[in-house]
């Protein structure tokens, strides 16, 4: 039996090299993987979490969707720009819209610990940026990065995450970004 993908694109364009990215990566898992992608663009919802936790607010269909989509997977492939430091506010919306208390994760009662309702499942994160990675992953303190995986992924049990990172986009030749595509097409072909 095929094991399941799902890949989600985090960048609020379209024809971007995120968006090329996850279309070869998917080319790739569809010769060995069930495959499903999510491009964050697409989607209709509020990504703002208006009332926190407090108040619980409606899933629109296109979340209800992701969320079954993200219960279906074996693996979980991100991939986001960095932007000041962190993802798009398109992904980070996403994030507080769908991973809420009783899908993603369950707090136990009077206790500090809480059960992570994704284990079991894998996970890749794929993060560009304009600048170096060496800059954001050293100097800058890889905060997108942590954020996703560690304080994302990881809460909810997604384990292992593998991190790719592609840095200097805004300089890098045409020649690079088809050697990146292939690549993210092996990526793809090799799953997890």
């Amino acid at each position: 039996m095929k094991k399941n993908i799902l890949i989600i694109d985090g960048h609020p364009r379209n024809k971007s090299f995120s968006d090329s990215w996850a279309s070869s990566y998917h080319q790739g898992a569809a010769r060995n993987f069930n495959v499903t992608r999510i491009s964050l663009r697409d989607l209709k919802f509020n990504p703002n979490l208006e009332n926190g936790y407090k108040i619980v607010m409606p899933l629109e269909k296109d979340l209800i969707q992701a969320q079954e989509q993200m219960m279906s997977a074996d693996h979980i492939v991100i991939i986001t720009p960095i932007w000041w430091a962190g993802p798009p506010a398109l992904l980070k919306g996403f994030f507080d819209r769908v991973m809420l208390p009783g899908f993603a994760f369950k707090y136990r009662p009077n206790s500090i610990y809480w059960d992570k309702l994704f284990q079991g499942k894998s996970g890749h994160l794929v993060v560009t940026s304009d600048g170096p990675s060496w800059w954001t992953q050293w100097l800058r303190g890889d905060s997108a990065v942590k954020m996703i995986k560690l304080g994302v992924l990881d809460f909810i049990g997604v384990k292992p995450v593998k991190v790719t990172r592609y840095g200097d986009m805004k300089s890098t030749s045409n020649d690079k970004i088809i050697k990146y595509l292939k690549a993210a097409y092996v990526m793809g072909e090799k799953g997890f």
